[in-house]
């Protein structure tokens, strides 16, 4: 019987003790400062530790917070003017780039014809005046001289019918003559032969009959033609304006595309 009483004795004690501890925990729940700690902690001995009431780990009071909350205010002010700061850099990489950027003309096409022929005859400048020709055999014309031919483009070809590079470009002036030849443009043919049995006038009509020649061709057997206009080689075209001036040569095969550039050029002027 004693030790039940003494138990409820101390029941009663601690009761009594939990019951002052937890209204003491209350009222300082109340202050300003320390209630804070003390609901974040729920213990005593925390609220009243040396730390809260005057260390490094204190409760924060009114002055710290506001110190707080103003540092706070002031790192999200830095990040808004950082965030707006890279907006407006931003926004003006945006718009340099479209400055800077080729401005596509909304028809690219539409140049004046002038200024393109203008460009095209800018790089066939005048070589001086072309020799004329005394050539007694021809083929597909009656025997031709350049002073009958003014005001009219004329090509003069220089080749030789068993060169391989001259059948090559063959099929091109073929292609020339057929789409200009009613505009003001011709191809004069100079045959001047390699070797001995291109020489034979035979041979020479043969192969302008395999090749599909339709402009004229003379035969310039003993260079004389050839020599006047300084050639050197098999084949080479040369373009003779209007009024009789050398204005283009090429030698050998391609610039196909440059050389109906040329005469076209040449007949717009």
């Amino acid at each position: 019987m004693s030790i039940d009483k003494n138990l409820s004795k101390n029941f009663e004690e601690n009761d009594s003790k939990n019951f002052n501890r937890r209204r003491f925990v209350s009222l300082l729940a109340a202050l300003p400062g320390v209630g804070l700690l003390v609901a974040c902690g729920d213990s005593l001995s925390q609220a009243t530790s040396p730390a809260a009431v005057g260390g490094a780990a204190a409760a924060p009071t009114a002055a710290s917070l506001t110190t707080s909350n103003a540092t706070t205010a002031a790192m999200l002010t830095d990040s808004t003017t950082t965030a707006a700061n890279s907006a407006t850099t931003a926004a003006m990489t945006t718009q340099a780039a479209v400055s800077n950027a080729t401005t596509v003309p909304t028809n690219p096409t539409a140049v004046p014809a002038t200024t393109v022929e203008a460009r095209k005859t800018a790089n066939l400048p005048n070589r001086g005046p072309a020799p004329d020709f005394s050539n007694t055999n021809w083929i597909n014309s009656a025997p031709l001289k350049l002073a009958d031919l003014r005001g009219k483009v004329v090509m003069m070809e220089f080749w030789t019918f068993s060169c391989y590079n001259c059948q090559n470009v063959i099929p091109s002036l073929r292609d020339l003559y057929a789409d200009f030849s009613d505009k003001g443009f011709t191809i004069v043919s100079m045959h001047a032969p390699e070797f001995e049995y291109e020489k034979k006038w035979e041979n020479v009509q043969e192969a302008v009959k395999k090749a599909g020649i339709k402009y004229p061709v003379a035969q310039d057997n003993d260079f004389v033609t050839w020599g006047k206009y300084h050639i050197n080689a098999w084949p080479t075209l040369v373009l003779v304006d209007k009024v009789g001036n050398i204005r283009y040569q090429h030698i050998g095969e391609g610039a196909y595309e440059e050389t109906r550039v040329a005469v076209q050029a040449l007949l717009a002027e």
